[in-house]
This record gives structure tokens, sequence and C-alpha cells, in this order.
């Protein structure tokens, strides 16, 4: 499942058993941040304190983040497929051209590598309708051929 807000991430946590509910009253000052640390030190679930003192109505989540797995869950991929893309995009060369440029941002762009060299066709497209104007964009085979060269 991919959690789209705070609120169902924090329901699949709990789904996995990657976080604990705390009904006990805790203080937000220095209580909160003991527990926490205790908790990651010793690799245990993400917490959601339901009664602090400080803020009766407020409940405090701490910890989402503090496992490789949870990171995961969080971004949709794993950590260090994240810092492979990331490696990648420093080290990308300045395109030069147009078609350069087309072409390095379709590598940045999500999606199918054979789909990419259609996708800015079906942006230009989808804008023209849109304005209500016509689309002098070339056809889905002819920009594929042309982005790949």
């Amino acid at each position: 499942m991919h959690a789209t807000t705070l609120g169902d991430f924090i329901r699949e946590l709990e789904r996995r058993g990657e976080l604990k509910r705390i009904k006990h009253p805790v203080s937000a000052r220095l209580e909160i941040a003991e527990i926490a640390d205790r908790m990651v030190k010793q690799a245990g679930p993400a917490l959601l304190f339901e009664n602090v003192r400080e803020t009766p109505n407020v409940p405090v989540a701490i910890g989402l983040y503090a496992s490789h797995q949870r990171m995961a869950l969080a971004l949709h991929d794993k950590p260090q497929a994240i810092a492979n893309r990331i490696e990648q995009l420093l080290k990308t060369v300045p395109p030069e051209g147009l078609l350069g440029k087309l072409q390095t941002g379709m590598k940045l762009m999500p999606g199918n590598a054979d789909n990419d060299s259609l996708y800015i066709v079906k942006l230009r497209r989808r804008a023209a309708m849109r304005s209500g104007s016509t689309c002098n964009c070339p056809h889905p085979i002819a920009a594929r051929t042309l982005l790949s060269r």
C-alpha cells in the first residue's frame, strides 16, 4: 500500500505492527523524547502518544521514519535506490541543444522508458486541448524517432 497522507501512513504502520499507541499520560517536555530515544536505540516501533499533558487533544507521533523499513515504506522505495538515483543526477552533464534537454528531462521523469519519448507529445497535446487551440505536434512515431536521436 502507498500511503498518501500522514494518517494513512500511521494506519499502515499500525497494520504492519510497526507502531505502538501509548495511552498513558506523558509530558511533552523531555519525557516523550526520552521514551522515543530508548525505542529507537532498541530498534523498536514508532510511537503514537495519545495523552500528552501539555496538548490534551493533540496526539504526538514520533519515530515514524526511524528504521530502514519504515523509511522505505514512506518513500515508496528503498533508501539505497533513492540514493543511487540522486548519485546519477549529480553525475548528469548539462545537455546541449533542445533535443538533448528533452532527452535529459525524460530521464528525470518517472515512467516506462519505452513511453518516455511519447510523454512530451502527450503533454503538448493535452495542453493544446485544454487551451482550445490545435496542436502542431508531430505524430507520436515521428516524435519518438526525433527524440531518440
